[in-house]
């Protein structure tokens, strides 16, 4: 498992099925327990979504094996995210549901910002 980022009675989980293959799930609570309402092989899900408004969690499994952080950025909003074992997961709340946060920038020990599309390959 990547993460699980929990608001209220919703969750996103996301975790790595095998080498290749990434799932992205959004849960709700149900009782005592939690229940999949939706689940697929991509890196984001929003949760919590109330008049075209959520929150979004976006992730990724490959950062370059230099860099310790990404910079997040959806609209107008940015976040810096740590890299832990090789991912990046950031959350942001209050997005529109057609507002899909990007990683604009790797970040390496020393600071500096590299091309967000240097990546490592899978």
């Amino acid at each position: 498992m990547i993460a699980v980022v929990v608001r209220g009675d919703d969750a996103v989980v996301a975790q790595l099925m095998n080498e290749v293959e990434m799932d992205t799930s959004h849960c709700v609570r149900e009782g005592t327990g939690w229940v999949e309402i939706s689940s697929g092989n991509g890196d984001a899900a929003f949760m919590g979504v109330q008049n075209g408004v959520g929150t979004v969690v976006t992730w990724r499994d490959e950062a370059p094996t230099w860099a310790v952080a990404a910079r997040y950025k959806v609209d107008a909003r940015e976040q810096v995210v740590p890299v832990e074992d090789g991912c990046v997961v950031a959350t942001f709340d209050g997005v529109p549901e057609n507002s899909w946060p990007r990683i604009v920038a790797w970040i390496d020990g020393e600071g500096a910002e590299r091309d967000f599309r240097l990546s490592a390959p899978r």
